[in-house]
């Protein structure tokens, strides 16, 4: 079973912990049809229209802090499978309206309870679906503003108003979706960096797992240690990724088949390293350490189930 490393921080513990999740959640709405991305809309959308609105697919993207582009294609894909309606706003034609089916409200129901039970399992150790934690929700909804003043406790959950307390908003609740809003928005951030440089997530995770290694690995297993690390099946992507890597002069590919860094790549590594730096100092700028420690303790003990059933699996 693998785990967390010592010192690490909240934000490699968010990644990891929303990676492990979204396995687990694929794994667990599969026998549905669905991946977690699918779940994530469907459940969205079942949610909204409980409440009366049939969004728009900008809406949607909003909603679930999913790319806008991202929201069109698996719309189009939950169409084609009979569990959405795609239809023009009739208030703006260039707008498309989103609806389940009637086949979409039950399965987005049966999902819904899937990973409820879910939820349940992983949080059980911690006091359940109710443990607040604040501060993961202040970020997750607010991934780039800057926080000019520490968020004490004092400042946490009421402000003062003509001598009484009066409470600004309702504790949330630490979830599976909450840490994969956190997870969507956070990498939107690093794929800005990513596009400056041309370079995609995956050949960004292969630069980081060479260097982690020493800068030498043999093909094959440079694209298993990426596998392992994004929790993928998809090796050909990898192997694309990798080869895209040494046709633009940022890997060296020898005889034998190992693959090393170029001065080229060692600088674009550098360069995506820095940028992701620079991001996390804005995300988690005047957050008292306490709120980090509290909150770093959620991801880490769910990844740490999460580890252990993908290792029984």
């Amino acid at each position: 079973m693998s785990t967390a490393p010592e010192g690490a921080t909240p934000g490699f513990l968010v990644w990891r912990l929303s990676t492990k999740w979204r396995v687990a959640v694929d794994r667990a709405v599969a026998p549905l049809g669905l991946t977690h991305a699918q779940y994530a809309l469907v459940a969205t959308l079942f949610g909204m229209h409980r409440s009366g609105r049939r969004p728009s697919q900008h809406q949607l993207a909003d909603h679930t802090g999913l790319e806008a582009l991202y929201v069109s294609k698996l719309a189009r894909t939950l169409e084609t499978a009979g569990l959405v309606d795609r239809a023009r706003d009739p208030a703006d034609p260039r707008a498309i309206q989103l609806s389940l089916t009637a086949e979409g409200e039950q399965v987005a129901r049966r999902a819904i309870q899937v990973v409820q039970r879910l939820h349940e399992q992983f949080l059980a150790p911690l006091g359940g679906l109710d443990l607040p934690h604040p501060g993961l929700h202040r970020r997750s909804a607010h991934p780039a503003r800057r926080t000019t003043r520490p968020v004490g406790r004092k400042h946490r959950h009421r402000h003062r108003h003509h001598g009484g307390d009066v409470m600004t908003h309702p504790v949330p609740v630490a979830n599976g979706r909450l840490i994969g809003l956190t997870h969507y928005a956070s990498r939107a951030l690093l794929e800005r960096i990513l596009a400056r440089t041309g370079t995609t997530f995956t050949q960004s995770s292969a630069l980081r797992t060479l260097a982690d290694r020493g800068g030498v690995l043999e093909r094959g297993s440079l694209v298993s240690l990426v596998r392992d690390a994004l929790r993928t099946t998809d090796e050909p992507e990898i192997a694309t990724a990798v080869e895209g890597l040494v046709a633009n002069g940022m890997l060296n590919m020898s005889a034998d088949d190992r693959v090393s860094f170029t001065d080229r790549g060692r600088e674009l590594l550098d360069g995506i390293q820095d940028g992701g730096k620079e991001v996390a100092s804005r995300l988690y700028a005047g957050i008292p350490q306490e709120d980090l420690e509290t909150a770093g303790r959620v991801p880490a003990l769910v990844l740490q189930r999460a580890n252990t059933e993908l290792t029984a699996a």
